[in-house]
């Protein structure tokens, strides 16, 4: 039997406050670097990717609680 695969997914709404000239969405390096912190206790199944409208994250690897938390927190944006 497969393990469970939770999917976030975050609207690609641009980051305020940037210059004109810089990269719209920077919080997705956050979310991946504070994915990759919690390897270990969950596996980051893949690098985020875009999905029309939304930045999707996958992870898999630990309980199905430990996995919903931790797609919860990146949803509220708590490290």
């Amino acid at each position: 039997m497969a393990g469970l695969i939770v999917e976030v997914h975050v609207p690609l709404v641009p980051a305020t406050g940037l210059a004109a000239d810089a990269y719209p969405f920077p919080w997705i390096d956050d979310v991946e670097t504070f994915l990759a912190e919690l390897e270990g206790t969950i596996d980051v199944l893949d690098e985020g990717e875009e999905c029309g409208d939304v930045y999707v994250f996958a992870v898999g690897g630990a309980d199905e609680a430990d996995e919903i938390g931790q797609g919860r927190r990146v949803e509220l944006g708590v490290s």
